[in-house]
Parts: structure tokens; C-alpha cells; sequence
């Protein structure tokens, strides 16, 4: 499962914040990391980091604004993702 260390928003230009996800499942894709992500607000950009080439170490998720970066770390941190 995901363990759920969506860190602090840090501020970027125009509003937008961006955030660490990291303990995702192995198997996690990227379609499944926007989809989940996407359910908090306006998902600017999901980017999944790989070690070699199958399995996932971590990702960044990008929101227009810091309230739905905030709904995201309130319902994501510590939960299960998958």
C-alpha cells in the first residue's frame, strides 16, 4: 500500500504548489497516480520517478493552488493508494 508521505506544499510561481509522494506501491503507473491525484482539484501535473525501469520510488503532483494541495495531503497522507 501507499504509505502516504505527501510532504508540505511548497509554493511555486502563479499559486501553483507542488508536493512528494513518496511509499507508493511497486506496481503504481502513471495513469493510476493522475487519476488518484486528480480527485482533489485542478491537477496541473502528475510525474511518477522510477528506479530502473519497474519499479516506482516516488512522485511529484502539481496543483494549480494551495487548497487542493492541502485536500490532497489531508486525505492522502498516511492512507493506502491502490
Amino acid at each position: 500500500g501507499w504509505g502516504g508521505s505527501a510532504g508540505a506544499p511548497q509554493g511555486q510561481s502563479q499559486g501553483e504548489v507542488k508536493l512528494f509522494v513518496g511509499n507508493l506501491p511497486l506496481n503504481v503507473t502513471q495513469d493510476a497516480l493522475r487519476d488518484e491525484f486528480a480527485k482533489f482539484g485542478n491537477l496541473i501535473e502528475a510525474f511518477l520517478f522510477k528506479r530502473g525501469t519497474e519499479t516506482a520510488k516516488g512522485a511529484f503532483v502539481r496543483y494549480s493552488d494551495r487548497n487542493c494541495a492541502q485536500r490532497a495531503i489531508n486525505t492522502m497522507n498516511n492512507s493506502q493508494f491502490m
